[in-house]
């Protein structure tokens, strides 16, 4: 319910003498001279609130501004990489199968390099004593030594690389059979062997 200021002074007309609303007048007086001199306080304690919250909102409206024309910068760089990586991607797409291609005959051509210096790699293991060495290269070539060994280039690798190992082996063996042999050169011609 509303405050209704007619119904409120009427009241008073009828129920209290002049001198009551003489002392009531003063007393409204004094009251809303003391609630203005506190608005006035109230607005005092908070002017420099007012005037810090007023220069914070410009700041704010400040970089917000400035964020907008970043953010469309950032965008037009972001659009301008993107493009950039269509052209390259298109460009490359073309290439990648080439580029297969050339990284499998690269790996080919590594594996027949390894083929073609097997027998010497072989030849200079043996006579370093890296025995267990000439066994690790022997054994990664065997199988491709083998399934090509029809063709003739292959073919005398093949029998040099087996004509080496079996020189190693005879080695091993009469190292086995030696009396002056480590334990641990024994354990690791039983190994190879």
């Amino acid at each position: 319910p509303s405050f209704n200021s007619d119904k409120y002074v009427g009241r008073l007309l009828d129920n209290q003498s002049l001198a009551e609303l003489v002392h009531k007048g003063n007393d409204l007086v004094t009251e809303i001279k003391s609630l203005d001199s506190d608005m006035q306080m109230l607005v005092y304690e908070n002017y420099n609130k007012f005037i810090s919250a007023t220069d914070t909102i410009r700041a704010m409206k400040q970089k917000v501004e400035g964020m907008d024309e970043q953010m469309n910068q950032l965008a037009a760089n972001m659009e301008t990489i993107i493009e950039s990586n269509r052209s390259i991607s298109s460009h490359v797409s073309g290439r990648r199968g080439q580029l297969e291609k050339l990284n499998g005959v690269r790996k080919l051509l590594v594996k027949l390099q390894f083929l073609f210096e097997l027998p010497a790699k072989l030849q200079q293991c043996v006579d370093a004593g890296q025995h267990g060495k000439a066994v690790q290269y022997y054994a990664a070539a065997t199988s491709i030594l083998k399934h090509y060994g029809h063709l003739a280039s292959f073919q005398s690798i093949h029998d040099e690389a087996v004509d080496i190992m079996a020189t190693l082996k005879v080695k091993l063996t009469e190292m086995l059979a030696a009396d002056h042999t480590s334990l641990d050169t024994l354990s690791e011609v039983v190994r190879l062997l």
